[in-house]
This record gives structure tokens, sequence and C-alpha cells, in this order.
């Protein structure tokens, strides 16, 4: 199987759990959208007829929740071992040059999924096809911050390729895998990884002045994260800190319970919500959190969900959030797990 043609199938990346509500959103968004095969769980390669006129402008209107990352197939090859391997692909590629705007940053983007062993490596892969592009096309590459992405999903048999602007990827990162450097004798908790995640994904920035509640603060990685970034916070939670906050400046532990607390007088330019606790009750919590939120503020819940019945869960909180909350964006990300991120700013 080996063609170069106009894309009508996407690769579609979710994750394994919400593969069915990702082709639900993917189906709203392209009548007739039907799953042709599945590479590896959470990755599937769908029929979907002309995407980018399609599902780009559904997804500028409304972003999906369950869709990590899409890329449309314009070429379909062998993957084969070694330098003639990479020749192949070259010669898949070469065609789809024409597709770059030259004047436009772009990145190579492989991912290899299924059962390996792989014959190439996503690193030889990655260079051997920039280099190409960047010859044909002159356009400059931007690993970090592409506007364009050649994208390439491979099994141990077969690779698949296609470019495509990152506003239909959804992602700057392959597969929507948003992948973050530890720092080691730092980071407090995997959790801080989903705030930062939600930050890139939603594209917003924290402020750097004023006061934040962390609702549900143990062991305080959010917290971490908000004084990191100037904020003075307010960590409620019962249960004890990380060590290495309890004489962070400008970190206040509050040992209480969220139902019991009232700040006073005392307004927070963010609220996080990360409180292990059924979502409809936790939406409740942010709910009444509304009116500790400054005008302009920003709040971020994460939602946590039960194995079934997750999509109809997700719509009732937000409903419950849309009355206390304007919502800028909610969305299954790389680092949750079974659970949902929304970001939110305050009506008033």
């Amino acid at each position: 199987m080996e063609n170069t043609h106009t894309a009508d199938h996407v690769i579609l990346s979710a994750a394994p759990a919400s593969e069915a509500a990702a082709v639900a959103e993917v189906r709203r968004a392209a009548a007739g959208a039907e799953v042709v095969r599945r590479l590896e769980p959470g990755t599937l390669l769908v029929a979907v007829t002309d995407p980018m006129q399609t599902l780009l402008p559904a997804w500028q209107h409304a972003p999906p929740i369950w869709v990590r990352h899409v890329h449309p197939v314009h070429a379909v090859a062998p993957l084969l071992g070694g330098e003639p391997g990479l020749s192949r692909l070259e010669d898949v590629a070469r065609p789809l040059a024409a597709r770059l705007d030259a004047d436009l940053p772009f990145s190579v983007q492989s991912r290899l999924v299924g059962a390996g062993p792989w014959p190439l490596a996503r690193f030889d892969i990655n260079q051997r096809l920039a280099a190409l592009l960047q010859t044909l096309t002159g356009a400059p590459l931007d690993v970090r911050a592409p506007a364009q992405v050649l994208s390439l999903t491979a099994t141990a048999e077969r690779a698949y390729l296609g470019i495509s602007p990152v506003g239909l990827n959804l992602s700057t990162w392959s597969g929507g895998q948003m992948r973050f450097a530890r720092e080691e004798g730092e980071q407090i908790s995997r959790s801080e990884f989903k705030l930062l995640e939600a930050l890139d994904v939603f594209k917003l920035e924290l402020p750097t002045r004023g006061a934040a509640l962390d609702l549900g603060a143990a062991p305080g990685g959010w917290t971490r994260i908000l004084r990191l970034r100037g904020l003075d916070v307010v960590a409620l939670d019962p249960a004890d800190l990380d060590g290495r906050l309890l004489n962070m400046p400008g970190v206040r532990h509050v040992r209480g319970l969220v139902q019991n607390f009232d700040p006073g007088a005392q307004r927070f330019v963010v609220i996080t919500n990360d409180l292990r606790m059924d979502a409809l009750a936790s939406v409740q919590v942010m709910t009444r959190a509304a009116a500790w939120l400054q005008g302009g503020g920003l709040g971020f819940i994460t939602l946590k969900l039960p194995e079934q019945h997750a999509e109809i869960l997700v719509a009732r909180a937000l409903r419950g959030l849309e009355a206390a909350y304007r919502v800028l964006g909610a969305r299954q990300l790389f680092h949750n797990r079974q659970e949902v991120t929304v970001a939110l700013t305050g009506k008033r």
C-alpha cells in the first residue's frame, strides 16, 4: 500500500479509554467519518472527507475535549530499514513539499506506534525529512514553535505522512504527547505537568502578582508552580504539604476542608482545583469559589471521571461551571489520567 493524494484520512490520537468519545467528536465535525484501522489503543486511522474544510473550521469554533491530536494522511508507504528505508520516505515526502508555506516555520514529527521493533528510529526520520523539506522549500525549521508540521505516524510495517497547520493538529507535540523535563530535587508531584500543559494547550499565562488559592493543594505541586510564577499562594488542604513548601515565602498552608473555608474579604487572581472528589461535587466547590475570584481572574479544575458515561458527566459539569464562569477550554490532556481539565475565567 503506497500512495500520495489529497487527504481523505486522518490519524487520530486520544486516551485509549476515550477512543469512542474522540471518534464521536470527529463525526460531529465531519459527517460520515469512519474508523478504518486501530494502529494501537488510542491511535486510529479514520476516513474523513477533506479534513481541512471540515475538522479545522469546526474545531476553531468548538475545540474538541477528547481528541488530543490529529493529522491528515497525504501519503502512505511501507516502512523499511536502513538507508533504503530513509530514501523511500524521502521519495514519498518530496511531492508533499508543495504543501508547505515557505514563509512559515515548520517541524517534522514522527511517532512510532503499535508493537515494534521498528526498522527506523524517530531521530533519523526527523533529521532526514527536515533536511529534505528545508532544501526543497527554504522554510525555516522550528521544532519548538512550528506553524506547520510534517507528521509521520508509523507502525512496524507502514508509515502515514501528512502536512498540516498546527491548528488542525490541535497540538504542537506529536500525538499530543507533551513532554516536560523533570526538575531533579525540585518537582513535588507529577500533577505539576497537568497545570503546565493546561497553560500551553489553552494558550494562557498566569498573572505574575496577586494571590492564588489552591484547593486540595497537598502535596503541593500546583502550589509550587503558582509560587514560582510570582503569586502568593493560599494552599488549602487538611493533609500535609511537601516539606520544601513549609518555609517558602509567599505560601500559606490553611489546614482544613474546602467546605469550611471562608477567605473573608480576600480575593484571588487565580483559583485552582485538583480535588480528589466526584466531578459534580468538585464543580459545586468551584461554583462557590467564583465569588472569591477577581474580575478577569483565571480558574482551573480537573474533573475526576468514572469509567462509564464520562461524556455525559463532563457535559453536566460544564453546564454547572458555565453558570458561574466563562469556560475558556476543556480538554483531556496528555498528563490527565481519567479526568478532564477545564480552564475558566470569572464572569464579573
